[in-house]
């Protein structure tokens, strides 16, 4: 998968597959658990400055790219996605059910 200059080595597809099969699940599972007040949900985290995405600063051009590709500008860190889920864990969160919730700097309003 190419993302600007930078290249990882799952195919697209195959990545994009994979993150539709776990809002599916989360949705599937919302719908089972519901009964036993069990809520479930699932954080779609975007760029995250990880040790996954760690070559990435190492290049100039990908890092570029998230730049621009980011209406944030940056990559997000790791405790920005654990604030998410300390939130869906809260019972300030306690009527989310079956969602899918996105922290990814803004990537999906281009």
């Amino acid at each position: 998968m190419y993302c600007g200059s930078y290249q990882t080595d799952i195919p697209e597809a195959v990545y994009s597959a994979s993150k539709a099969a776990l809002i599916a699940l989360t949705r599937n599972d919302a719908i089972d658990y519901s009964e036993h007040k069990i809520r479930i949900n699932c954080v779609c985290p975007g760029l995250i400055d990880t040790p996954m995405t760690a070559a990435m600063g190492d290049d100039p051009k990908a890092m570029e790219w998230v730049v621009n590709s980011t209406p944030l500008g940056r990559m997000g860190i790791a405790e920005e996605i654990a604030d998410v889920c300390v939130f869906l864990s809260s019972s300030k969160a306690s009527w989310i059910q079956g969602q899918s919730i996105v922290a990814d700097g803004g990537i999906v309003l281009l």
